[in-house]
């Protein structure tokens, strides 16, 4: 939920403060990738506006994560993140092989089968102060690293 309200679509923090307001960006997004076997990566990119430096982009993404970690989200921040998450799960559910994924995976990593039909009211049950609390945690600048792609100018090389 802290990286949906962080990234995802124009509506987010990340869209909203590098594209519109600082106008440092073309886009903007964050999401997350879950990993069975390791540790989970939250994910957050951006393309810089012509004659933009990566590095300020990149300071301006830090900035804004930490604040989100330090202010948490708001309540209609949050409530449009679950309407997010409530629509790709069903969505999501509606597939036959999807469900089949998603039972499996809740047999096999919870020994808990049925979870599949609590998991949408466990997302929907969580408040403000528990993603504030699992993005100040979790999304801390010495866990960053970056990577940066530069256009490759063709005539000078």
């Amino acid at each position: 939920l802290a990286l949906a309200v962080l990234g995802q679509g124009q509506t987010s923090r990340l869209h909203q403060r590098l594209v519109r307001e600082l106008e440092l960006a073309t886009s903007a997004s964050a999401s997350g990738l879950g990993l069975i076997g390791a540790t989970s990566l939250g994910l957050a990119s951006s393309r810089a506006r012509a004659g933009v430096a990566p590095e300020a982009l990149e300071a301006a993404i830090r900035q804004e994560v930490e604040r989100f970690g330090a202010d948490g989200p708001t309540t209609v921040e949050l409530d449009r993140a679950k309407i997010q998450f409530e629509r790709e799960w069903l969505s999501e559910l509606a597939h036959f092989d999807a469900r089949a994924d998603q039972l499996s995976a809740y047999a096999t990593l919870h020994d808990d089968p049925a979870r599949i039909n609590r998991r949408r009211d466990e997302i929907l049950a969580i408040g403000p102060a528990e993603v504030a609390a699992a993005a100040a945690e979790l999304l801390r600048p010495d866990q960053a690293a970056v990577l940066t792609y530069r256009k490759e100018d063709r005539d000078a090389a």
